[in-house]
Formats: structure tokens, C-alpha cells, sequence
């Protein structure tokens, strides 16, 4: 079996149990609380990567292209986490499947690669799914999925992720890949966490100020489950790493994504979410969609 692989399924069982035990931590703390005080244990956690590392090899405009994707990945996870403190992860799981189809647009739109027609199946598959993923709740209304993605106030947080993370796997393709600035992994994840940190902070200091006494009780309260999800995200987001360094980002991304069926499953068995069945299925309809996309 190819070790990219393993790095591959790796990511996607410890991305799966991350964004578990994140939901469940969410249920007493605010997005941008938790955001901080996950990505500040992100950093103390990632410390030990600096052994194997040496940071003035990096050239300025990896530095660029990494600070640059820090920001873009820290205002889509926190969208994303809005979205998962008000929504069912069983619903906000597979809703991240868009993701490929919006990285497929952006690399036609600023790459100039094209669509082929399996691609543009794929993009059918996964506007498929997301409306099965919403008739689950409305089994009796053919209209009422789009109008409840149409009126909530927490989809459309999904949908700006996505674009967000659009921008930032384009950076990552640029700094991670041997043909591109072949940032080393250990190094990548250590600093893009570090930027994300500090750009948390500078958010949560610019929204409230007096805040940091919240974070500190929310931390104190829960920091055992901090410190592991905060290892289980550096160890998916580095095992994805490693694997993006040694073949094509289209061929890890769909063993990656393998934790979102996990997630809305066993996540959605774990807080008792409804019409778990009908979300897999949609959530399966999405998988194949983003496999057509990076695979076309």
C-alpha cells in the first residue's frame, strides 16, 4: 500500500474525530472563543516540529504565500465552526463536499485549467447531494430544501468557507508541492498554525476586548478536550501535509474526504441527530461528486 495513502486515511479518521469532539466543546463556548483557544493550543502542540525544520531555508515569498493562507483558512474555520455550533453536524459535514467544486472553479478561473465534462457531473453530483442533504428534514416538500438554504442564516456561512478555503488550497498547492516552493510539511504546518494564532487574537482583541477573561474560564473549563482536539488537528492536518508533498493534491483530497462520512455518521449517532441514513446517502451522492471533480 503507497504511504501517501496511509497519510491520507490517517488525516481523514483523526479530521473526523477532531471535528466531533470540537462540536461537542462548542456546546459551551462561542465560535470565536473557541477558535482562539483551540488555535493557541494548535501552536504549543506543533512546537516539536521545529525540531526537524530550518526556518531561514524558507524563501520570503513562501512566507507570502503561507501568512496570506493563514488568513483565508482562519476566517473559513470560523465561519465554519458558527456554522457547526447552530447547525447538526450531520448537515454541516457534508456540506463541506462543496469545497472541491469551488477549488475546481477557482483553478479554471486564476490557473486556467479546464472543466472537462466529468468535472462539471461532478458539480451536478454535489448540488445533488446538498439538496438530498436538506430533504432529509422535508420529506413532504419538493421546494422546502431551497427555501430553508435560501433563508438560513447559518448555510450560507458554509458556502463562504468554501470560497475561503478556495483561496487558501491554491496557496497551498504553491508552497507545499515539489514543483512549486516545496516548503518542507513539519515547517508548513508549524507556521501556517502560528499565523492563524496570531490572527485570531488580533480578531478577537478587535471584536472584544475584554474577552480574553472569557476565553481563559472557557479553556480552564474544557482544557482537556482543547488539548486533544488540538492534537488530533495537527496530526490530520500533517498527515495531509506529508501526503499533498509526495503526489497530486486531486489524489489525497478524496481519501481525505472519507471523514466527513465518517463525521456525519458516527457524529451525528453521538448527539442523537435524526434521518442519519438520508445524510449519508446525500453525503455519499457528494463524496462521488467531489471524487468526479478532482479525479476529472
Amino acid at each position: 500500500m503507497e504511504i501517501w495513502f496511509l497519510y491520507a486515511f490517517a488525516s481523514a479518521v483523526l479530521g473526523s474525530a477532531a471535528i466531533i469532539i470540537e462540536k461537542k466543546i462548542l456546546k459551551n463556548a462561542h465560535a470565536l472563543q473557541f477558535s482562539l483557544s483551540l488555535a493557541i493550543t494548535n501552536v504549543f502542540v506543533s512546537i516539536p516540529l521545529l525540531l526537524f525544520v530550518d526556518l531561514s531555508s524558507i524563501p520570503m515569498q513562501a512566507w507570502v504565500f503561507m501568512f496570506s493562507a493563514s488568513v483565508f483558512g482562519s476566517f473559513a474555520f470560523l465561519f465554519i465552526t458558527k456554522a457547526m455550533r447552530h447547525l447538526e453536524i450531520s448537515i454541516v459535514s457534508p456540506m463541506t463536499n462543496i469545497n472541491p467544486m469551488v477549488l475546481s472553479l477557482f483553478a479554471f478561473t486564476f490557473l486556467g485549467e479546464r472543466i472537462t465534462s466529468t468535472q462539471i457531473s461532478g458539480i451536478v453530483l454535489i448540488a445533488t447531494g446538498a439538496y438530498l442533504l436538506e430533504w432529509a428534514k422535508y420529506h413532504s416538500s419538493f421546494i422546502a430544501p431551497i427555501q430553508e438554504l435560501v433563508k438560513s442564516k447559518y448555510s450560507p456561512l458554509i458556502l463562504i468557507s468554501a470560497i475561503l478555503y478556495g483561496f487558501s488550497s491554491l496557496m497551498d498547492r504553491q508552497v507545499l508541492n515539489v514543483d512549486g516552493l516545496a516548503v518542507s510539511p513539519f515547517a508548513y504546518i508549524f507556521i501556517v498554525q502560528a499565523f492563524i494564532s496570531f490572527n485570531f487574537a488580533a480578531m478577537t482583541l478587535a471584536k472584544h476586548r475584554n474577552s480574553l477573561k472569557e476565553i481563559k474560564t472557557a479553556f480552564s473549563s474544557q482544557w482537556k478536550l482543547f488539548l486533544l482536539t488540538a492534537i488530533l488537528v495537527t496530526g490530520y492536518r500533517l498527515m495531509q501535509a506529508m501526503a499533498v508533498a509526495i503526489v497530486f493534491v486531486s489524489l489525497v483530497i478524496p481519501i481525505k474526504r472519507l471523514s466527513v462520512l465518517f463525521t456525519t455518521i458516527i457524529g451525528g449517532e453521538i448527539f442523537h441527530e435524526k434521518n442519519i441514513f438520508h445524510k449519508a446517502v446525500a453525503c455519499i451522492v457528494m463524496l462521488l461528486g467531489s471524487y468526479l471533480i478532482l479525479a476529472g
